[in-house]
């Protein structure tokens, strides 16, 4: 049954008891709700519905309500002090097997709640317990992924991306790319395990697959930068447990709703790079990457036109075939024409460093000190050099 389904079966138990229904999972996520025409609301029920999940604060203060009878009993459990501008409503654990699987939610409507609503409530648990104990996990991933896709492609205004990912349009997220191995990371039992390892019970999160690739995006809130890493990190050196594989994970700086698509953007290259930098699972702020993606760039763009610069380089490399001069043309740039450096690096009197030098302007015919020849000389010699792995191991 799809998710469809589940909001036709909140529908027919909503008209047939007069009460807005919501079905949630066991974490108070939100699956389905009625949506019918002329049906009682008020501020609670659409702020769950906008959020995906029952805020916290409401769910302490139904526990308090409902005295010492646990929520969880299987019975239906109605709260009758509402706050102020709210309408009473009824809650009730769906248990299948003995293991709770969600919960329903109904509103009182306009005309209060029926005499007797259990005959109509357990149509409707009859109808949707089979589905909801099977498969709500992989529907919910699948509705959450589609919508961050939405998100990460500029899809959706300011306004509905912060409404799912529960900030003020104005406020400030970190937007991390986990990425996973393999090519195409979908089977419904690894993307369970997958949500379970990261996503937090407070719903502080949201995670979506995407391809091989998996999405978070973090309220900030009064947290330090620092302790968002560590979190990151954390959530990293789990998801690696799960895949049995290395997982290189890449958080952003703190960006804007509308700045969204492009901290995405940045991220996943930033995770690309450092793939191809490490066979060993890493974690680095996007920060940090900056100059090893830069120079992967760089090397890129030269070994496309490899030619060019091998040209360049032809002439010593014929009169040198022992590879002393390379060596010491590529150590010597690296240090930016320091000879004391380039000797130390090199294990060889500055002298020596200042003879090889010279052979080396003499075969190339080229003034070392013009900004633009070494510069020139940089590039073609850098592929002899490795780019610098940032972050850390996992």
């Amino acid at each position: 049954m799809a998710l469809v389904d589940l909001a036709a079966a909140c529908d027919r138990l909503a008209e047939a008891t007069s009460c807005p229904a919501v079905l949630e999972d066991p974490e108070y996520r939100v699956l389905a709700y009625s949506a019918v025409p002329g049906q009682a609301e008020d501020p609670a029920r659409s702020a769950a519905i906008l959020r995906r999940r029952t805020p916290d604060a409401w769910l302490r203060w139904i526990s308090d309500q409902t005295g010492a009878a646990s929520i969880d009993d299987g019975a239906i459990h109605v709260v009758a002090d509402p706050w102020p501008g709210l309408r009473r409503r009824a809650i009730k654990a769906l248990r299948t097997g003995g293991e709770l699987v969600g919960y329903l939610w109904l509103l009182e409507g306009e005309r209060g709640f029926p005499p007797d609503s259990s005959p109509a409530v357990e149509r409707f648990e009859a109808h949707v317990l089979p589905v909801v104990a099977a498969d709500t996990t992989s529907e919910v991933t699948r509705l959450d992924s589609r919508m961050i896709r939405r998100i990460v492609e500029g899809a959706l205004s300011e306004k509905e991306s912060a409404e799912f990912l529960g900030v003020s349009p104005g406020g400030s997220v970190v937007v991390s790319c986990f990425l996973l191995p393999g090519d195409g990371f979908t089977p419904v039992a690894d993307v369970a395990a997958v949500l379970d390892a990261v996503r937090t019970r407070d719903g502080s999160e949201k995670v979506a697959l995407v391809g091989s690739r998996i999405a978070r995006f973090e309220r900030l809130g009064d947290r330090t930068s620092a302790s968002v890493q560590d979190g990151v990190a954390a959530a990293a050196r789990r998801l690696q447990r799960v895949t049995r594989g290395p997982v290189f994970a890449v958080s952003s700086r703190p960006v804007t709703v509308p700045a969204l698509a492009g901290g995405w953007r940045e991220v996943t290259q930033g995770a690309s790079t450092l793939r191809k930098l490490s066979r060993a699972g890493r974690y680095a702020p996007f920060d940090q990457l900056r100059v090893a993606i830069a120079l992967d760039v760089v090397q890129q763009a030269v070994a496309a036109h490899r030619d060019l610069f091998d040209a360049l380089l032809e002439p010593l490399a014929a009169a040198d075939r022992s590879g002393e001069l390379l060596g010491t043309l590529a150590t010597t740039l690296r240090e930016d024409g320091s000879v004391s450096r380039a000797a130390a690096q090199l294990r060889l009197h500055q002298n020596s460093v200042r003879y090889r030098t010279g052979k080396i302007r003499e075969t190339l015919g080229l003034d070392l000190d013009e900004p633009g020849t070494r510069l020139a000389l940089r590039l073609a010699t850098s592929g002899m050099e490795e780019v610098p792995v940032p972050g850390r191991e996992l």
